[in-house]
């Protein structure tokens, strides 16, 4: 997140949409470093939606829009992307693939187990790169933070369709975070 407000910040008008679930907490977590105009919604289910409202800011704002979105949510909607293509509706989707349910990771719940796994994890097993491309729209797997950076970039030079997928395991992932928040508050902490 931290990355992207960087790389985004150079076109401030441009809408951003954090989907529900994970994106949403890391985003409340860095929200201060971002200056563009920020959308979230809630659906029935949290996740439902999230690909359509998004197309929907675009063309009402007449706007190229950039939506961060998890694996599940992104799964939640596909049926849209093939529309996204027919109108030319301009989106840089970051499809944040962490084997999806990852958010009860942080919940009470939680445990390494087979029955977590079954009950909570919910992997879709979805190859997303083929789905993407299928609809027409371009697709990177994203595997630097130069590849990141120059797909960013290119979205904001031309504006189209484009999903970019970040992988990664989920438990390093919450482990990263957790480490780095631990290290931000105790900053803060010492400067009171």
């Amino acid at each position: 997140m931290a990355l992207l407000s960087s790389l985004i910040s150079v076109s401030p008008e441009i809408p951003l949409f954090i989907s529900n679930s994970l994106p949403i907490r890391d985003f409340d977590f860095l929200k201060q470093f971002f200056q563009n105009p920020v959308y979230s919604n809630r659906g029935a289910s949290g996740i439902d939606g999230i690909i359509s409202t998004t197309a929907g800011i675009s063309t009402a704002k007449k706007s190229p829009v950039i939506l961060v979105i998890g694996d599940l949510a992104f799964h939640y909607d596909s049926n849209v992307l093939h529309m996204l293509k027919k109108y030319q509706i301009p989106i840089l989707i970051i499809l944040m693939n962490n084997s999806g349910g990852s958010i009860f990771e942080y919940l009470p719940v939680y445990s390494d187990s087979e029955e977590f796994a079954t009950y909570f994890k919910a992997d879709t097993e979805i190859d997303f790169g083929s789905l993407v491309k299928a609809c027409g729209l371009e697709y990177c797997i994203v595997d630097s933070a130069s590849t990141f950076k120059n797909s960013i970039k290119k979205f904001m030079d031309k504006p189209g369709q484009i999903v970019l997928e970040l992988k990664f395991d989920s438990i390093k992932s919450k482990e990263k975070k957790d480490m780095l928040k631990t290290e931000i508050l105790t900053i803060f902490e010492s400067e009171l």
